[in-house]
């Protein structure tokens, strides 16, 4: 038997958990993750792709939270 390279794992990939009729659920998404989310967004990086710099989200959180939850739930 030939000696597997360091890294390789030998177990086997995971097994998906049983999610009979999941799919169908609609995603939660709450207004206080979001919120707690933005509250930890790192206020000196620069602004992404959307021209909103990390700053102004994170000022504007608890204004934001919902809004955004809502959206997210409706995507």
């Amino acid at each position: 038997m030939a000696a597997q390279p360091s890294g390789v794992s030998t177990s086997h990939p995971p097994v998906p958990e049983d999610r009979e009729g999941e799919q169908n659920k609609p995603l939660m998404v709450q207004e206080e993750a979001v919120n707690d989310l933005l509250c930890h967004l790192d206020a000196y990086m620069s602004m992404g792709p959307n021209g909103i710099h990390q700053r102004v989200l994170r000022e504007l959180a608890e204004e934001l939270a919902k809004p955004l939850s809502i959206t997210y739930q409706q995507s």
